[in-house]
């Protein structure tokens, strides 16, 4: 006697099955304009590009243009700002060390004064 394969599975079985994707839309210029908050101008020429153009696809009949979201983030990735990580090092530790040797305000200021035995007794009743 043959038995579904999901009755093997601990006496379930599995009536059926659903895939979920993440969505990747199309954009439209003016969508992803809006979208980046860069002109519909600068996407034009991103888009032309002869060196890094960004990808995108032209509806029949030369009609609408469209940028799929997962090409338009690929496509971002070789722009990405990445921070000098040594020079932040170096830049806070000049500082700490600036701030270390420079003498304080009060020491500036006021000159050191000696606190008699009588002043201090005279300061715990108060």
């Amino acid at each position: 006697m043959s038995q579904p394969i999901g009755a093997l599975a601990r006496g379930v079985v599995v009536e059926s099955v659903t895939i979920s994707t993440q969505a990747d839309p199309f954009y439209s210029i003016t969508a992803l304009a809006r979208l980046t908050s860069i002109s519909k101008r600068t996407l034009l020429d991103y888009i032309h590009d002869p060196e890094h153009p960004l990808p995108a696809y032209r509806l029949p009949g030369g009609g609408k243009l469209l940028v799929r979201q997962s090409e338009f983030l690929a496509w971002l990735v070789p722009y990405r700002i990445r921070p000098d990580v040594a020079a932040l090092v170096d830049d806070t530790v000049h500082g700490i060390l600036r701030d270390l040797r420079a003498p304080s305000r009060r020491d500036l200021t006021t000159p050191p004064r000696s606190v008699s035995s009588s002043e201090i007794s005279r300061r715990r009743t108060i």
